[in-house]
C-alpha cells in the first residue's frame, strides 16, 4: 500500500512540474526565454529542481565608442587598447564616438533550485554561457550566479512569485574580447489564469570589453511580458 501511495505521489508531482516559455518587451527590446524542467524527462530527478534553458534578447538600442583606428576617416579620436574607456548608450552618447547598434544577445543556462523550509522560499545556483557581438568584437563568458524565488502567501487566491538573480563572470571566465560580465534581475509573476502568467521585471546587463570599447551597459531597462507553462 505504501509503495502505491509513493508511486501515486511521484506521478502527480511529475504532472504538476512545468516547462516555461516567456516573451517580454519594452519600447526598444524583445526578449524570449524558455526553461525545461529536467524532472519531466528523467524520473530520477525531482521535479522543479533542475532546469536547462535558453534566452534571446534583441535590443534596438544604440551605443557610441571611441574608434580604435587612429586613421579613421570620420575624425574620431583613438582610444589606446589598454584604456578603461566607457561606452555610452542612447541619450548619454559621446559626440565624438562611433555610433553602432547593439547586437542580439544569446544565452544557454543551467539552474538548480531547492526549497528552503515551508515558508515559500526557494534558492538556487546556476551557470550560463552567453554570446553577443559589438561591431567586430566578440563577447562570450561563463557567468556563475545565485537565484531566489518567494511564493507569496496568497496562492489560494492568485499565485504570485517574487524572484531575483545575480550572475557574474570575472576575466578568468570571459572569452574572446570580453573582460567581465555582470547581470542582475528582479521580477514579479502573477498567474492570472491556469498556466498563464503576467511578468513585470527589471534587468541590468554589463558586458565589459578589453580594448577601446571598455565598459558597456548592454541593457538596463524594465519590461513586461507573459509566461506560458506547458
Amino acid at each position: 500500500m505504501l509503495k502505491k501511495i509513493v508511486l501515486f505521489m511521484a506521478v502527480v508531482s511529475t504532472a504538476f512540474a512545468m516547462h516555461i516559455g516567456e516573451i517580454n518587451v519594452n519600447d526598444k527590446d524583445v526578449g524570449v526565454n524558455v526553461k525545461f524542467d529536467v524532472g519531466q524527462f528523467n524520473s530520477n530527478v525531482e521535479p522543479d529542481t533542475i532546469y536547462f534553458g535558453a534566452r534571446f534578447l534583441n535590443s534596438g538600442r544604440k551605443f557610441t565608442y571611441t574608434s580604435l583606428d587612429s586613421n579613421s576617416s570620420d575624425g574620431n579620436t583613438t582610444t589606446p587598447p589598454d584604456s578603461n574607456a566607457t561606452t555610452s548608450l542612447d541619450s548619454n552618447v559621446s559626440s565624438s564616438g562611433v555610433k553602432k547598434s547593439v547586437e542580439a544577445y544569446y544565452e544557454l543556462n543551467f539552474l538548480m533550485m531547492h526549497k528552503v523550509g515551508n515558508n515559500g522560499m526557494h534558492i538556487g545556483m546556476g551557470a550560463k554561457f552567453n554570446y553577443t557581438t559589438l561591431d567586430k568584437k566578440v563577447f562570450s563568458s561563463l557567468p556563475l550566479g545565485l537565484e531566489f524565488a518567494y511564493v507569496l502567501p496568497a496562492e489560494e487566491y492568485v499565485p504570485m512569485i517574487l524572484s531575483g538573480s545575480i550572475y557574474y563572470a570575472p576575466e578568468a571566465l570571459s572569452f574572446e574580447d570580453a573582460k567581465s560580465y555582470l547581470e542582475y534581475r528582479i521580477w514579479f509573476d502573477v498567474e492570472i489564469i491556469q498556466n498563464g502568467v503576467i511578468t513585470i521585471g527589471y534587468r541590468n546587463m554589463d558586458t565589459n570589453y578589453d580594448g577601446g570599447v571598455g565598459d558597456l551597459t548592454y541593457n538596463s531597462s524594465g519590461y513586461i511580458g507573459f509566461k506560458v507553462k506547458f
